[in-house]
């Protein structure tokens, strides 16, 4: 993704930040729904509520996607997007550029180049 972005230089910060956030969305579509399905488990019974009891993960999924669609189980996507692409952009930017850095002062261990 670095060369993709960072048009030929990989080392650049917008390449490294770039790469940070396509790790982001990348992740975010595995981790999405597994937050929805824990936080609707953990709120149960605190919610005053008329829909029925979940019975674990796999009812949680089985009641999202009849009464939501699978779309809800991506509901949370772009406030995730929001919170953490930034945060995974610049982490990426600013230990690329810390790794360089160590590198050129001649902390180089042979490994991760």
């Amino acid at each position: 993704a670095k060369a993709s972005f960072g048009g030929g230089h990989a080392g650049s910060e917008a390449s490294n930040f770039a790469a940070g956030v396509s790790a982001q969305l990348c992740g975010s579509l595995c981790w999405v729904p597994v937050d929805v399905i824990k936080e609707r488990l953990q709120v149960e019974g605190q919610v005053k509520t008329t829909t029925q009891r979940l019975s674990g993960s796999l009812g949680a999924i089985r009641y999202i996607v009849q009464h939501e669609g699978f779309r809800g189980l991506y509901r949370a996507f772009a406030i995730h997007q929001l919170t953490w692409a930034p945060f995974n952009g610049l982490y990426f930017m600013v230990y690329e550029k810390s790794k360089r850095l160590c590198i050129d002062a001649g902390y180089e261990d042979g490994h991760d180049n």
